[in-house]
């Protein structure tokens, strides 16, 4: 509704007109428009209507004040509970016997949406503080182009997880853990029941809520499977500042205990069934080992040692003389020693001198300083006080030998792992440049009480005819085995990964073991291993692995010779598989596994399954499968159209809004993934999140196009060479099956977005015929030419898929750069990009601005000076969403319609 015709309907109100349900009267408002009003009357009806909207904030206001006291309240009751799973709290809150559970009951389940009062239809935070974007929520800490779930060139999950005795985390360090408001909760056995058969009341999910929300690690189990660690991070928009919790969950009752919710304590780790180290940061980059008590987390801890750097990513791992192997990651100096970044001497001169590569690497210039890895043992002993775990000396297993690990920029606990008879390791091979190769080779360093002073010399596993990434070492049980993956190429970081064994770790002079092979050297198992968990008895391997937008854990022989029909997946959880633990054994002898889930609607889901029956039992879902964001899965559906030549099938996620209307049309967003060998999946996300996308009234449609992941090799591998070629003219197909086939979606206000494949694609949409079918476009740190691509940092990138170097095949980039093609850029399109973006710099961004500027092609730019390839702080996260919300809701005509919508609550 236009401003005129707004106040020309509230002109025909009764001067007894209310204003959001105020009673009062409002004077001036004439009930008759006179005959031939002209300019004078309606410009007074404006500026009463201006007053109007004036005094309707003002109540907003007033409404804010009273959300932010109901909101302390619930925080206060909802305290009871574990912060990552509200569900039990919610349920207690409506079915309690009080007489204000029964008043809830009676008014219904909108009050509940209200423990995310952001999401509150009442409430609107932007005209609650003089805003503007009002109307734009959207999703996470902003762009992973990929799904979450894929790590990769596009997509990697920094979240830490607490670790069991053969896992790790990721953090920081200081002295004996502080426990501010300990409180035990419910963390809930199957809480899927509905409160007074009754579905909770419909919210439109904005990104504030989105990013307020608790975040929710992996949940990990002590060894014999009754209580498990896990982490809750929050960060709030209104004191600015995150908040995190380590807590513990007693698997069989569902009680949960705070152990810390220290600011300055991470990377929870199991010792013993009831003992959990935890790292403390202290002054001067110190770290303090912390043990705490998960039986009686109230009862003070003791700190073990304060070690004089920061250490992360510990595992530890019981040996048969009752200690128990310690192993974590520090930096070191050039001659091995710990390195210290708070005290170490700080340069005179800011320059920087480079004779080789790497010279940076994703966001950081690179220095003499490498990842490295010490071991040590933690034994009990009696001081008088009794007995208390202490530390022995530290000793650093690679000093001398060239190697590093784990391996940058996103290498971790799973580069490594302890196992009774040593630690194995993936390194890059240091005879090859580690910007042009992708080799890392598999070590085991042979340790017999992990007291050695002077470390054995690693040794390779050798692996003939595979040459590239080496990935996820896990010994078995009796630590004598190892399985891992293995690529073949040593320049294409996304090769199929094959699963490989290590039968003896004493037997190096005998290669790994190939799972699945065939004559051609292909192999016969199709999906890409990536997670491996061996069974309790070594008998069998559960590995994760990508399948058609969903990632699923597989059951595999523990022997390659026994491993001779293809896996099949075993039951799991709508959504995809996050994490895998062992539980340990069932009564009737089968494992039991710990599972980590998230999906398009739900952020985290404990589950625990049995894989031999296929049963699975829900233990919590953080947000009651997404119906605390007033998300729900009937939102969720895919779409499968035939491909550029027809010979073949695309699948795309679609996800609508939780308010869709099967009689009304919604404009498209075509959403498109980085990679370019990544995928959409139906998994949870904190930058791109498709619901978020759907929440502001589009059909989002998430197609995955040759190049994808998760659909075979040969569909993977034909974006080789045809960046701009195939991909393309699959998403073509996609607009013009969604045109024929989806009477819902309205294509004539259609917008796309996407980030670094995502955004190459972006631009080359923007000069291809495609680009003029969209009424707006985003390009998240995007590739503006494709001749600028040795800008970036790993060189075998380009190398592999461009097929050569820029020298050898410089017709190879030409044909896919976007560049080429900017006289028929038109498209109105906002460009992200952040200056520590070294994967592709800033200046990609800046030069497709200038050209849209140059040509008057309506455009913006939004920069971050202090992000990188992704936005990963949650204020910047905040802006990332108005501004890419707010462009395409401008031009698809959705912010047109909140505009309308909002007038029309207001004149009533």
């Amino acid at each position: 509704m236009t401003e005129t015709a707004a106040a020309a309907a509230a002109a025909g109100k009764s001067s007894g007109a209310s204003v959001n349900g105020d009673s009062s009267t409002t004077p001036g408002v004439n009930s008759t428009i006179p005959a031939g009003a002209g300019i004078p009357f309606y410009e007074k009806q404006r500026q009463h209507l201006r007053e109007l909207l004036n005094r309707r904030r003002l109540l907003e206001r007033k409404l804010a004040a009273h959300e932010e006291m109901i909101l302390a309240k619930e925080t206060e009751y909802l305290e009871s509970t574990p912060a990552g799973n509200i569900i039990v709290g919610f349920d207690n809150y409506t079915k309690g016997t009080s007489a204000a559970a029964a008043q809830r009951r009676k008014s219904g389940l909108t009050d509940q949406n209200r423990v995310f009062s952001r999401s509150s239809v009442s409430y609107n935070a932007a005209a609650s503080t003089g805003d503007t974007p009002a109307s734009t929520p959207g999703a996470s800490h902003a762009p992973m182009p990929v799904s979450g779930n894929f790590p990769g060139r596009d997509g990697a999950s920094a979240a830490g997880t607490p670790a069991s005795t053969t896992g790790g985390g990721g953090g920081g360090s200081r002295s004996t853990a502080s426990k501010k408001g300990k409180k035990s909760g419910n963390a809930g056995g199957v809480e899927d029941s509905e409160t007074d058969g009754r579905e909770a009341k419909k919210v439109r999910t904005s990104f504030e809520v989105l990013l307020s929300a608790p975040r929710r690690s992996a949940a990990v189990p002590n060894a014999s499977g009754t209580r498990a660690l896990y982490s809750v991070s929050t960060y709030s928009f209104e004191e600015h500042k995150k908040t995190i919790q380590h807590r513990v969950v007693d698997l069989k009752t569902g009680q949960t205990e705070l152990l810390t919710d220290d600011s300055n304590v991470s990377e929870p780790v199991w010792l013993t069934d009831d003992e959990v180290l935890l790292l403390k940061s202290g002054d001067n980059g110190t770290t303090t080992l912390v043990v705490q008590s998960a039986e009686n987390p109230n009862a003070e801890g003791y700190d073990i040692t304060t070690i004089s750097a920061p250490i992360s990513n510990v595992k530890v791992r019981p040996l048969p003389n009752g200690s128990l192997a310690f192993v974590c990651v520090a930096l070191t100096t050039p001659s091995g020693c710990l390195f210290n970044p708070e005290t170490a001497e700080k340069p005179r001169s800011t320059a920087k001198v480079y004779t080789s590569l790497f010279v940076r690497h994703w966001d950081v210039w690179l220095s003499e300083h490498r990842n490295s890895l010490f071991y040590s043992t933690l034994e009990k002993r009696d001081d008088g006080s009794g007995p208390k775990w202490r530390l022995s000396y530290l000793v650093n297993a690679l000093k001398g030998t060239g190697l590093s690990c784990p391996v940058p920029p996103f290498g971790g606990t799973g580069d490594f792992d302890v196992g009774t008879e040593g630690i194995c390791f993936v390194a890059k091979d240091p005879g090859l440049d580690p910007a042009m190769y992708t080799k890392t080779d598999l070590y085991f360093v042979p340790l017999k009480t992990f007291t050695e002073i002077e470390p054995p010399k690693p040794v390779i596993v050798k692996t003939p005819g595979l040459e590239g990434y080496s990935q996820s070492p896990v010994f078995s049980r009796d630590g004598k085995k190892i399985a891992f993956t293995r690529m073949k190429s040593r320049q294409y970081e996304s090769d199929k990964t094959r699963l490989m064994l290590v039968r003896d770790v004493h037997d190096l002079e005998t290669p790994a073991e190939e799972f699945f092979t065939t004559e051609d050297g292909e192999g016969k198992w199709d999906l890409r291993p990536d997670a491996i968990l061996w069974s309790k008895d070594d008998s069998t391997l559960y590995v994760t692995a990508e399948c058609r937008a969903r990632t699923l854990i597989f059951k595999v022989p523990a022997d390659p010779t026994k491993a001779t029909d293809l896996p099949e997946p075993i039951s799991t959880p709508e959504g995809s598989v996050d994490n895998i633990q062992l539980l340990g054994v069932s009564s009737s002898g089968e494992d039991a596994l710990l599972v980590t889930t998230t999906s398009l609607t739900d952020n985290s889901c404990y589950s625990t399954i049995h894989p031999t029956t296929g049963t699975i039992t829900t233990l919590s879902s953080a947000t009651k499968h997404g119906k605390t964001l007033g998300l729900s899965r009937s939102q969720v559906d895919s779409i499968t159209f035939p491909g550029s030549d027809g010979s073949y099938d695309v699948h795309a996620l679609v996800v609508r809004p939780s308010f869709f209307d099967p009689k009304k049309k919604y404009p498209l967003c075509m959403l498109i993934h980085g990679g370019p060998q990544g995928a959409w999946s139906d998994a949870w996300s904190t930058r791109w999140n498709p619901a978020v996308f759907a929440e502001q009234g589009y059909v989002v449609v998430a197609p995955n196009p040759t190049g994808s992941t998760g659909y075979g090799m040969e569909f993977e591998n034909a974006i080789t060479g045809q960046w701009g070629g195939r991909p393309y003219e699959d998403l073509v197909k996609c607009f013009e099956w969604i045109e024929q086939n989806m009477p819902e979606v309205d294509t004539s206000r259609a917008v796309a977005a996407g980030a670094s494949y995502g955004g190459f694609m972006i631009n080359w949409i923007q000069g291809h015929p495609l680009g003029r079918k969209f009424k707006a476009l985003v390009c998240h740190d995007g590739v503006f030419s494709t001749l600028n691509q040795w800008c970036t940092e790993e060189l075998f990138f380009p190398i592999h898929d461009f097929e050569g170097t820029l020298e050898e095949n410089r017709e190879g980039y030409e044909r896919w750069d976007p560049a080429r093609f900017i006289s028929e850029w038109a498209t109105p399109e906002l460009i992200i990009h952040s200056e520590l973006d070294y994967r592709l710099p800033v200046t990609e961004g800046l030069a497709a601005f200038n050209v849209l500027q140059a040509k008057k092609v309506p455009s913006k730019l939004l920069v971050f000076p202090d992000e990188n390839h992704w936005v990963l702080k949650p204020e910047n996260s905040l802006v990332w969403h108005r501004e890419v919300l707010g462009w395409l809701n401008r031009w698809s005509g959705i912010a047109d319609e909140q505009e309308s919508n909002e007038t029309s609550v207001v004149i009533r």
